[in-house]
């Protein structure tokens, strides 16, 4: 059975009939088909910007100290919260040795 004869098949259902006999079930399934896709790609458009830290509210991946896009200034903030902490845990350490 060759890929024509299957979608022939296709076509001869009571489905296939119903939406090509109709004048609005085509436009109202591509109408839908279009929606979901500007839902998914919007979605996927939101989840790229807030891992690269823009439209979040500041709350992005670089300001909790995981490496940001390279070559961007932004993460030197990140850096200097990072030393600051190292040098805390460091006088921490010594004074509990001591």
């Amino acid at each position: 059975m060759s890929l024509y004869d299957v979608f022939d098949a296709i076509e001869q259902s009571p489905i296939g009939a119903g939406i090509k006999n109709s004048t609005w079930l085509f436009p109202g399934i591509e109408a839908v088909h279009l929606l979901a896709l500007a839902l998914l790609g919007g979605s996927v458009l939101l989840l790229d910007l807030r891992l690269l830290g823009v439209g979040s509210g500041g709350s992005g991946e670089r300001e909790r100290g995981s490496a940001g896009c390279s070559g961007s200034d932004s993460g030197e903030g990140a850096r200097e919260t990072a030393n600051e902490e190292h040098d805390g845990l460091v006088e921490r350490g010594a004074a509990a040795s001591a």
